[in-house]
C-alpha cells in the first residue's frame, strides 16, 4: 500500500480519510511513511511515525469483552513466552507527550479519540478522559454515515463506560442523549443487531438513565426479539441474546413476570433451535444435541420437570445419531500482520548465524504453553460450551483411533487440538526465520551441522545421518528430508534418557529391544527432565493417534505426500536443535 505515494500523502491519508474502518490500515499508512523517512536520513521524524504505527496497530477493547483492569488497548499478537506487538508496557514518556500533541493537532476525531484514550489508559489524565468522551461521541455520525454499528456501539459504550468512571454527571447526560438518538435511529432502520451491547452497557450503568429510557429499551428489545424470531433464518442466538437482555431491563423497572416469560421463551428457543438444526445442518444430530443439553438446563432453571425428560429422551437419540454416522474436521486459517513477522524475524537476524541459533535452543517462543492452551481451553468452554457437549470420534486412515465421551477426554481432546494448530502456526513462523537467515546469515546445511558438532547430543554418524536430511531440506526436497530426520529425534530422545538414568532398552516377547520412541516418551522421568511443554509437543506431534503421529505414520509407510512440506520439515529441525537443551 503506498509505494508510489509520498510520506506526507501516506500521513495525509492515515490522518484525515473516514473510510479507513480498521486502525492496522491507518498503521500501515503511518508505517510505510516512517520507512521511506528513515531511508532519507530522517531518523526523528521516522521514529514519531512508527510511533503513530504501534497506537494504531494496537487491538481496541470493547466494552462486551470485559476484562477485570478494564483495559481498553491490548497488543495485536502475543508469543507463548509472554512477548507482545505492540507492548505499551514499552511506551515512553517522550512518546506519550508526543500523542499528546498529535491529539491536539489532529483533526479526525476517529485519531483524536485514540490518542486521548491512550493518554489516559497509561496516565490517568482526566482531562485526556474527558476529551475521549467528546471525540467518541463525534465518531458517531462519521460511522452511522458508513454504516458501522459496531464502531458506534463501541464509541457509545466507552464514552458511557468513561464518564461514569469519572462521574462527571454532565458528560453523562450528553452520552445518555446520544445514546437515545442513536438507538432509535438504528431500530428505525431495522440494524438491532448493535443495540445489544449498548443497551446491555446501559443495563451496567443503570444509574444513569431513568425509567422512561428502561420502557424505550423494552419496545426495541422486544422489536429485536420478533425480528431475529421470525424474520431472520437460522437468528436463534441473537433471540436468545435480546431476550435475556429484556429479561434483565424488565427486572429493573420491577415486571418479574415479564422476566419470567423471557426466561420460557429463551428456553423453547433452544428446543427450536435444535429441531431446525437437526433437519437444516450437515452433522445436524450432533450439532442438535449440543443444543439440547443447553435446553434442558433452561428448562431445568424454570422448574419444568416434564419437559427435561422428554428432552433427556431426545438427547440419547441425537447422541446415538452423532457418535455412529457423524465425524466432523474443523481447520482455523490464522494470520500475523507483517509487521509482528518482521518484529519476530529481526530477533534473530540481528545476531550472528550462531548466536541466532543459540537462541533458537533457549527460546521457549515456538513451543506450545500447555497451561496457557489449557487456559484458553477453559475459557473457551465457559463462552461456546456446545463442542464441549458431544462425544467426539476420531479417525486416522479410515479407522476410529478414539472416542471421547466424558467431560474430561473431550477437553483434553480440545487441548491436544489447540497444541497441533499452535505448533503449526509456530512453524510457518520459523520458516519466515529461517528463510531470513539463509538469506542474510548464510544458513544452509553445512553451517547448521557445524553448529551441531558443538554440542554433545549428536555424535558423528548420527552428525552424517542429519546433514543428509539437512541438504534435502534446504533443496526443497521435504519428502527425503523427514523420512531421514525424523528417527534423528528417536535416537537423541534415547541418548537423553541414558543421560537421566533410564534403561533404553526394553524386553518384548522375551527379547531385548531398543525402546520406540512412543515408549521413550511416555516415561515420566522424560517428562519432568525436559518439561511438560516440550514434552507435550513431541507427543502430540510425533507419537499421538489423535495428533500428527508423524513418527508411526512415517515409519509404517503411512504418511501422505501433502504432509510431507515445508511446516513439518522445518518443526523436525526445530525439534532437533533444542534437544541440545538436554545434551548428553
Amino acid at each position: 500500500m503506498g509505494e508510489s505515494q509520498s510520506p506526507a500523502e501516506l500521513v495525509e491519508k492515515a490522518e484525515n480519510d473516514t473510510s479507513l474502518r480498521w486502525g492496522n490500515q491507518r498503521a500501515e499508512l503511518f508505517s510505510n511513511a516512517a520507512r521511506i523517512i528513515h531511508e532519507a536520513g530522517k531518523e526523528e521524524d521516522a521514529r514519531k511515525l512508527f510511533w503513530d504505527s504501534l497506537l494504531f496497530n494496537m487491538s481496541l477493547i470493547g466494552y462486551n469483552r470485559k476484562t477485570k483492569s478494564r483495559e481498553r488497548f491490548a497488543p495485536l499478537v502475543g508469543f507463548s513466552n509472554g512477548e507482545v506487538f505492540p507492548d505499551k508496557r514499552k511506551f515512553i514518556k517522550e512518546q506519550l507527550e508526543y500523542y499528546r500533541t498529535r491529539a491536539e493537532s489532529v483533526r479526525n476525531p476517529i485519531l483524536k479519540a485514540r490518542y486521548y484514550d491512550i493518554l489516559w489508559e497509561l496516565e490517568g489524565d482526566h482531562v485526556s478522559a474527558r476529551k475521549a468522551i467528546d471525540e467518541y461521541l463525534a465518531c458517531v455520525p462519521i460511522y452511522l454515515g458508513n454504516g458501522w454499528e459496531s464502531e458506534i456501539a463501541d464509541s457509545l459504550t466507552r464514552s458511557l463506560a468513561l464518564s461514569s468512571t469519572l462521574n462527571d454527571m454532565e458528560k453523562i447526560g450528553t452520552v445518555r442523549t446520544e445514546i437515545l438518538r442513536t438507538i432509535e435511529t438504528l431500530a428505525s432502520q431495522r440494524k438491532y443487531r448493535y443495540l445489544l451491547e449498548i443497551i446491555n452497557a446501559c443495563v451496567d450503568y443503570n444509574t444513569h438513565f431513568r425509567e422512561e429510557d428502561f420502557y424505550l429499551f423494552i419496545k426495541y428489545l422486544q422489536e429485536a426479539v420478533d425480528y431475529y424470531r421470525k424474520e431472520v433464518k437460522d437468528g436463534f442466538n441473537l433471540e436468545r441474546a435480546f431476550l435475556q437482555t429484556l429479561m434483565d431491563v424488565y427486572k429493573l423497572v420491577s415486571k418479574e413476570d415479564e422476566s419470567q416469560r423471557c426466561r420460557k421463551e429463551i428456553a423453547e428457543s433452544y428446543e427450536n433451535e435444535s429441531e431446525w438444526k437437526f433437519h437444516n445442518y450437515p452433522q445436524g444430530a450432533s450439532i442438535s444435541a449440543a443444543i439440547i443439553q443447553e435446553a434442558i438446563k433452561s428448562y431445568s432453571e424454570i422448574g419444568d420437570a416434564k419437559k427435561v425428560e422428554v428432552l433427556k429422551r431426545l438427547l440419547k437419540e441425537r447422541t446415538e445419531i452423532s457418535v455412529e454416522k457423524e465425524m466432523v474436521t474443523i481447520s482455523v486459517p490464522i494470520e500475523i500482520p507483517g509487521q509482528a513477522i518482521q518484529a519476530l524475524v529481526q530477533r534473530y537476524t540481528s545476531l550472528s548465524l550462531n548466536d541466532s541459533l543459540t537462541k533458537i535452543i533457549g527460546d521457549d517462543l515456538f513451543i506450545p504453553n500447555i497451561d496457557s492452551i489449557r487456559r484458553n481451553v477453559s475459557t473457551q468452554k465457559d463462552v461456546a460450551p456446545l463442542s464441549f457437549i458431544v462425544p467426539r470420534v476420531s479417525i486416522r486412515n479410515d479407522n476410529p483411533v478414539l472416542v471421547t465421551t466424558t467431560d474430561e477426554e473431550i477437553l483434553e481432546e480440545h487441548v491436544l487440538g489447540q497444541v497441533a494448530m499452535s505448533y503449526m502456526l509456530y512453524g510457518g513462523l520459523l520458516n519466515e526465520v529461517i528463510d531470513a537467515l539463509m538469506k542474510e546469515k548464510g544458513l544452509d546445511a553445512e553451517s547448521l551441522i557445524n553448529f551441531l558438532s558443538g554440542f554433545n547430543l549428536y555424535d558423528e554418524d548420527r552428525l552424517q545421518l542429519i546433514k543428509v536430511g539437512l541438504k534435502r531440506y534446504f533443496e526443497g526436497d521435504y519428502v527425503s528430508s523427514i523420512h531421514v530426520l525424523v528417527p534423528q529425534i528417536e535416537a537423541a530422545l534415547r541418548k537423553i534418557l541414558g543421560k537421566i538414568g533410564k534403561s533404553t532398552t526394553v524386553y518384548n516377547n522375551e527379547v531385548l529391544q531398543e525402546r520406540t520412541l512412543d515408549n521413550i516418551i511416555r516415561i515420566p522421568e522424560l517428562k519432568e527432565h525436559i518439561g511438560e511443554n516440550l514434552w507435550y509437543y513431541l507427543k502430540v506431534f510425533l507419537v499421538d493417534k489423535v495428533g500428527d503421529n508423524l513418527r508411526n505414520d512415517v515409519s509404517h509407510g503411512l504418511i501422505e505426500y501433502q504432509r510431507c512440506n515445508k511446516t513439518i520439515a522445518t518443526l523436525i529441525i526445530h525439534i532437533l536443535l533444542i534437544l541440545n537443551r538436554y545434551e548428553a
